[in-house]
């Protein structure tokens, strides 16, 4: 009865960590962008579509990609700091990949990306899915995320692993799969609900992939709380720790007398 009450109580911690805490809480806000997004296209009221819907740019779903991307690569900035020295190629792992974080946060704030539209409309025929011609040399520049990750993964414990390269994965069939789908409804249908839906679903997706990536980053550290201050220590899931396991979570000394 007691091993089955701490291991409820085990599960129970872990659904309630500050890691999955603030990546439920991120998602939350992530889906009421989304929802705010799509809702004031389709009432189409003033100034709320300018200042929600995804399909226009430097509005508030923009700035918060632009903050999730940015959060995602200083923790991995971070992460890497802390990684021990005797394992130098997965602290400059951890480094190329924040360094990639904030590119991209750098790129969704200035949209850099579509300044490749006229290049790629030079190479193909910028209609249908290609209507956003942008992908086709966006395509080639994602290499450089997909390496980067590919070879931080290949260091890392594999439920890191995973979750990293599936919020990779998530991100990029967004940015690339779904902008192709959203171009072929603008340019068969025009800017109707449709492609308000597509663009919106795109949006939406793009920042869940990001949190996912935060999220394992996240669970490389334990933030332990040492008397009345706070560490944050590099701890792996292999690795033992006192504190709660799977991210950032808090080591509450015991209060009171110590047991007899």
């Amino acid at each position: 009865m007691v091993a089955q009450l701490d291991r409820m109580l085990s599960r129970a911690h872990w659904r309630a960590s500050p890691a999955n805490v603030t990546a439920a809480a991120l998602v939350v806000g992530a889906v009421l962008c989304a929802g705010l997004s799509l809702g004031t296209r389709l009432l189409g009221v003033e100034p709320f579509v300018t200042l929600f819907a995804v399909t226009s740019e430097q509005n508030v779903p923009t700035w918060y990609a632009v903050v999730l991307l940015m959060i995602t690569g200083l923790i991995m900035v971070g992460v890497g700091a802390l990684t021990p020295r005797s394992q130098p190629r997965l602290r400059w792992g951890w480094w190329v990949a924040a360094l990639v974080l904030i590119a991209l946060s750098i790129d969704e704030l200035a949209s850099l990306h579509e300044r490749l539209g006229s290049y790629g409309a030079s190479l193909v025929d910028a209609s249908g899915l290609l209507h956003f011609a942008w992908v086709v040399p966006g395509l080639a520049v994602a290499l450089v995320p997909v390496a980067a990750l590919a070879y931080l993964g290949s260091r890392l414990p594999r439920p890191i692993a995973v979750e990293l390269l599936a919020g990779l994965g998530i991100f990029l069939a967004a940015a690339f799969g779904l902008e192709m789908l959203g171009g072929l409804v603008l340019d068969q249908i025009g800017d109707g609900h449709l492609y308000a839906l597509t663009a919106t679903t795109e949006e939406l997706l793009e920042m869940v992939g990001v949190i996912a990536m935060l999220h394992a980053a996240a669970r490389m550290l334990v933030v332990a709380r040492v008397g009345s201050g706070l560490t944050v220590t590099y701890a792996p899931p292999e690795l033992p720790t006192t504190a709660s396991r799977d991210g950032l979570a808090d080591c509450v000394e015991p209060v009171g007398p110590d047991p007899a």
